[in-house]
C-alpha cells in the first residue's frame, strides 16, 4: 500500500467520522510515515497531521542522522508526545491523537536504555515487552493527571499477536492467544464486560461509541459496537467461518483497487515501476522509490531491465555490476564494482 497515489478515497474511515464532526487529528509515530502506505491513507482519511521521523528531525527534537530501530525509539516518543499533547490541548478544540509505538516489533525487540538487564535481560523481547508496558503505564498515568483528561477517551489496541519466531515457542499450541485492547474513561459503559468474541473489525463502531456518539444499528463496516449487546460476526459465524467468508471475491473491494495507482505492480514476471508524472512504465533505467523503514530512502535504489522488470542479483549496467536483493525487495545492496563477488544478505538491515 505505500506505492500508491491515492489510498481507496470512497471508503467511510474512524478518521473521516471524527473529521466530519470537528476533531483535529494527529498520526504520531517514530518512525517513517510513508512507510506502508500511513501518509497517504491518514492525510486522505481525516487529514491528520503526520509528526513523524522525519518532523522530528526537522524541528531538531533528534539530531540529523539519527536513526534506531524503526525511526528513534519509544523512550523518546513517549516524551515528546507528552510535549505535543500539551500543545494541542491547549489549543481548546477537540482532538484525536494517535499514536504507534514499535519498540516490541518483532525480531526480539529495541532494548533502550529503560530496559533492566540486570533483572529482565535473559531474555531481550520479554524484557522490551516489560519495558514498554511500564512506559505505556507511566504515559496513561500522565494523561491522567492532565486537565483535559476529563473528557479524553483513551483506547489501547495491538495491531497483531507478536510475530517474534521463538518467544511463544513454550506456550500450549492449544492456548489461544488474543490482541491486547483497553478503553479507559469511556463515558458509557459494555451491556456485556466479558466473553466477547470480536475481531479487529469490531474496533472501528466501538471506538467511536466509547465517545459517547449513538451509532444507528451497532454496526459499522462489518464491526459491531462492543459497547452493544450486538452479536459479532465472530459470535455469529464463528471465527472459522468468517476468515472463510472474507477470503471469497469480493465485487466491491474489486470496483475500489479500480481507482488505485499502483507505482509497484507485481506480474507473473516480475515487479514493475509505473512514473505516474509521464504515465509510462520504467524501463532500462534507475528509479528510486520505496517508503519503508529506511533513513535514506534515496539510497533505496533499484533498475528496471528493458522488459520493464526490476533485476535482482547480479546485473552489468553500463560497464559495472550492481548487486540487487533476491530477498523479496529487489533495493541495491553493492556497486558499482568491477566483478561479482558473494553476496550474504543476511548482513544488510
Amino acid at each position: 500500500m505505500a506505492y500508491q497515489a491515492s489510498f481507496f478515497p470512497e471508503i467511510n474511515t474512524l478518521g473521516d467520522v471524527l473529521a466530519d464532526e470537528g476533531y483535529k487529528q494527529y498520526f504520531f509515530i517514530g518512525s517513517i510515515g510513508q512507510f506502508g502506505g500511513r501518509e497517504e491513507y491518514f492525510k486522505e482519511h481525516g487529514d491528520y497531521e503526520v509528526d513523524d521521523y522525519n518532523w522530528a528531525m526537522e524541528k531538531g527534537l533528534i539530531p540529523e542522522g539519527y536513526y534506531e530501530w524503526w525511526g528513534y525509539e519509544d523512550e523518546k516518543l513517549f516524551s515528546f508526545a507528552k510535549d505535543r499533547l500539551t500543545e494541542i490541548a491547549a489549543e481548546g478544540e477537540p482532538f484525536n491523537f494517535t499514536m504507534l509505538t514499535a519498540d516490541t516489533h518483532f525480531e526480539d525487540g529495541y532494548p533502550c536504555e529503560l530496559c533492566d538487564e540486570e533483572n529482565d535481560g535473559d531474555n531481550q523481547y520479554g524484557m522490551v515487552l516489560h519495558c514498554s508496558s511500564k512506559q505505556v503505564t507511566e504515559f496513561v498515568s500522565w494523561i491522567q493527571q492532565q486537565d483535559f483528561y476529563e473528557n479524553t477517551t483513551i483506547v489501547i489496541s495491538g495491531d497483531h499477536l507478536t510475530m517474534d519466531s521463538d518467544f511463544c515457542e513454550n506456550i500450549d499450541p492449544d492456548y489461544t492467544r488474543t490482541v491486547y485492547n483497553v478503553i479507559i474513561n469511556s463515558p458509557i459503559q459494555p451491556q456485556q464486560e466479558k466473553n466477547r468474541s470480536f475481531t479487529t473489525m469490531d474496533m472501528f463502531p466501538t471506538t467511536i461509541a466509547s465517545l459517547g456518539a449513538t451509532i444507528e444499528g451497532d454496526r459499522l463496516g462489518l464491526g459491531t459496537n462492543l459497547f452493544s449487546g450486538e452479536q459479532t460476526l465472530a459470535e455469529k459465524l464463528t471465527f472459522d467461518q468468517l476468515n472463510d467468508d472474507l477470503s471469497q471475491k469480493s465485487k466491491f473491494f474489486e470496483k475500489m483497487e479500480e481507482q488505485v495507482t499502483s507505482i509497484w505492480t507485481k506480474t507473473d514476471e516480475g515487479w514493475k515501476f509505473y512514473i505516474e508524472d509521464e504515465d509510462r512504465w520504467a524501463k532500462s533505467e534507475w528509479v528510486s522509490l520505496n517508503p519503508h523503514r529506511y533513513a535514506n530512502d534515496t539510497e533505496q535504489r533499484y533498475y528496471i531491465d528493458a522488459n520493464g522488470y526490476a533485476v535482482k542479483g547480479w546485473k552489468l549496467i553500463d560497464g559495472k555490476w550492481y548487486y540487487f536483493s533476491t530477498q523479496g525487495s529487489y533495493r541495491l545492496l553493492e556497486g558499482p564494482c568491477d566483478e561479482p563477488f558473494e553476496v550474504d544478505e543476511s548482513q544488510y538491515s
